[in-house]
């Protein structure tokens, strides 16, 4: 089987979104349950707007952040950076007094309140559709390849055995390595009087 699946590209192409998705997915899930949490179990609090930025990306997109800082009922200092629309982020200077909210037993995980932040919901959302994007994408394509290395491992340990005549030989225009596509041929035979047809798989350029 290990000989099938080394050689199976679409088991390495799935194997490479399926590892580079999945995380996005874990991350995703975890942050929805903090901000859930936040939301159900979040203690509201004051704190102080300490200094306010604006940063530009390449294709001309702005991002706002507000960054506060508040102590807990212990006296420990916790500072965030937060990301705010334009709207909110024009009306605040330094020294304001911002709403937030925080866990009781872990005031690291805070948001600002109202509606003041952005949506609880954007950055689960964001990394769950590269996850779903990527690690579905990426988990289909393993699983139909196993399924096909399953189905022929199967055939060479119970199927029958029949002479076949090869038909014509083509190239696989769907793959190209190195400018040229790979070779396979047709064939057909004939089981109980009834006349069945198959190709090969891409065959080594050295085939040719």
């Amino acid at each position: 089987m290990f000989n099938y699946i080394r050689g199976s590209f679409f088991f390495w192409f799935g194997l490479l979104f399926a590892v580079v998705g999945t995380p996005f997915l874990v991350i995703a899930v975890y942050q929805l349950g903090i901000e859930r949490q936040i939301l159900r179990e979040g203690v509201f609090a004051n704190a102080t707007l300490v200094e306010k930025g604006h940063s530009s990306s390449r294709n001309s997109s702005s991002n706002y952040w507000l960054k506060y800082v508040f102590n807990d009922p212990h006296g420990v200092e916790h500072i965030r950076q937060a990301q705010v629309k334009w709207e909110q982020w024009r009306r605040f200077k330094d020294g304001d007094t911002l709403a937030i909210r925080y866990l009781s037993e872990n005031p690291e995980r805070n948001r600002l309140g109202g509606e003041i932040d952005d949506a609880w919901w954007l950055l689960p959302s964001m990394f769950g559709l590269l996850g779903v994007i990527f690690g579905g994408l990426g988990w289909t394509f393993v699983v139909v390849a196993i399924r096909k290395i399953i189905g022929r491992l199967a055939l060479l340990r119970e199927g029958s055995i029949a002479d076949a005549d090869i038909t014509s030989f083509e190239f696989d225009r769907s793959i190209s390595i190195n400018g040229r596509n790979p070779p396979f041929f047709r064939y057909r035979y004939i089981v109980d009087g009834k006349k069945h047809s198959g190709r090969s798989p891409d065959l080594p350029f050295r085939m040719m």
